[in-house]
């Protein structure tokens, strides 16, 4: 039997360097600042994520897998669990059982937290705008005591993530704010970048490419690969 394969992963990074190298030179409109490329390219990221941990585990259950044993039917059994039932979280909590320590412990203490803050805040993100989903955020916290009606549940869906993690790193937990006036994607391709380096250190005698590919990125080149 014949069939074509592409390497998704290498797509997706060189559709995100022409995504930042436009950004570059067109702002978007003035009212809604970088919103428009950060919608787009938020999605995109997420499945660079997504495609880096998928391979990495998918990677050691084909080399682990004894075809005599009853071993090789429980890493078949994990590998159709990574490649059609995935989604990040999905993957995480494969990741655990396969290596024997959670995806982020692979990264030094030091950068642990940022890393880990970062990609949870990226994921909720692109959990909203992968829906079209129409993103509201307040201006002022409601109270507790005021009915907020669908807002206040925006506000408490995104408050514990991604507007955390934005007062921590630009100063402000308005996320509609944060996501018109400062570069986030590229914040996000920062992190993600660590993540990567360390886990090519890790698990480099895999043969997996993706983290290699993540961890040289550059920005805004398409033949940067």
């Amino acid at each position: 039997m014949n069939y074509q394969d592409i390497n998704s992963v290498r797509c997706l990074i060189i559709g995100l360097g022409a995504m930042i190298r436009q950004k570059k030179y067109f702002s978007g409109e003035s009212y809604h600042g970088h919103v428009p490329f950060n919608l787009s390219g938020i999605p995109i990221l997420s499945a660079v994520y997504e495609g880096m941990v998928r391979e990495i585990v998918v990677a050691k259950l084909e080399a682990e897998a004894i075809s005599t044993s009853s071993s090789h039917k429980y890493a078949v059994h994990l590998r159709k669990q990574a490649e059609h039932k995935g989604g990040i979280e999905n993957l995480k909590k494969l990741y655990q059982p396969v290596f024997g320590c959670g995806l982020f412990d692979v990264v030094d203490n030091q950068d642990r937290t940022a890393v880990c803050q970062s990609l949870k805040a990226m994921v909720a993100l692109r959990n909203v705008f992968a829906h079209g989903t129409i993103l509201i955020y307040p201006d002022e916290e409601i109270s507790s005591e005021i009915d907020g009606g669908f807002v206040k549940d925006w506000e408490i869906q995104l408050k514990n993530t991604v507007s955390k993690y934005f007062k921590e790193t630009y100063d402000s937990e308005n996320v509609i704010n944060v996501l018109q006036e400062n570069d986030v994607l590229e914040g996000f391709v920062d992190q993600l970048k660590v993540l990567a380096k360390s886990l090519q250190a890790e698990h480099g005698d895999l043969g997996i490419k993706s983290p290699g590919l993540i961890s040289n990125y550059k920005y805004g080149f398409s033949n940067s690969l």
